[in-house]
C-alpha cells in the first residue's frame, strides 16, 4: 500500500495532469488502430504451401492458416460408432515428379459428406505440434474445409463438412 505522502502525490499528478494523460492516452489508441488497419504485417489466409515446405520448415508455418494438395494416405475415423473417436486423422501425401514423397497429419473435427478418390486440397491451421486426448502429433494441420477431385483436377469452390464422418 502506498503511505499517506505517495497518496497525495499521486493524486495531485492526476488532477493537475488529467488532460495530459487523457490525450496522451487517445493518442495512444490512435496510433494502435492506424498500425493494425494499415500495417502490412498482416499473415494471408489459407496460403497454398507445398507439404515438403512444410515439414523442411514446421516453425515458418506454426499457427498459420495453410492449404495443401494430395492424395490421401491412412484415413482413421470413428466408424460405426462416433464415441469411439470424435475427430478424423488422416494423412496427406504429396509426390514428386521424380518420386519421392512426403506428407502431412490432418485432424478434422468436423462432419464430412463424400470420400474422396485421388487428389484432395486440404485448408486448415498448422501446427508443429498438437495434443489430440493422449496422443501427440508432430505437423498437423487442423482441418477448417477441403476440396476433392476424383478425376485429378482441383474444381469448384472449397466445401465445408456435412454428414458423415469419413471422407
Amino acid at each position: 500500500m502506498l503511505d499517506y505522502n505517495a497518496r497525495r502525490l499521486v493524486a495531485w499528478v492526476l488532477k493537475e495532469f488529467r488532460l495530459h494523460i487523457l490525450l496522451a492516452c487517445a493518442g495512444a489508441v490512435a496510433a494502435g488502430y492506424a498500425f493494425g488497419c494499415f500495417s502490412k504485417a498482416a499473415v494471408s489466409g489459407n496460403s497454398a504451401v507445398s507439404v515438403f515446405a512444410l515439414n523442411a520448415s514446421p516453425a515458418r508455418y506454426n499457427a498459420r492458416n495453410v492449404c495443401v494438395r494430395g492424395v490421401i494416405l491412412n484415413l482413421k475415423d470413428a466408424g460405426a460408432e462416433p464415441q469411439d473417436l470424435p475427430y478424423s486423422i488422416f494423412s496427406l501425401k504429396e509426390t514428386r515428379a521424380a518420386g519421392d514423397y512426403d506428407f502431412v497429419n490432418i485432424i478434422s473435427f468436423k462432419e464430412r459428406e463424400t470420400a474422396p478418390e485421388g487428389l484432395v486440397l486440404a485448408c486448415g491451421v498448422f501446427s508443429s505440434m498438437k495434443q489430440v486426448g493422449k496422443d501427440t502429433y508432430h505437423n498437423i494441420i487442423l482441418l477448417n474445409r477441403f476440396k476433392s477431385a476424383p478425376n485429378g483436377k482441383l474444381e469448384g469452390p472449397l466445401r465445408g463438412a456435412k454428414k458423415s464422418r469419413a471422407f
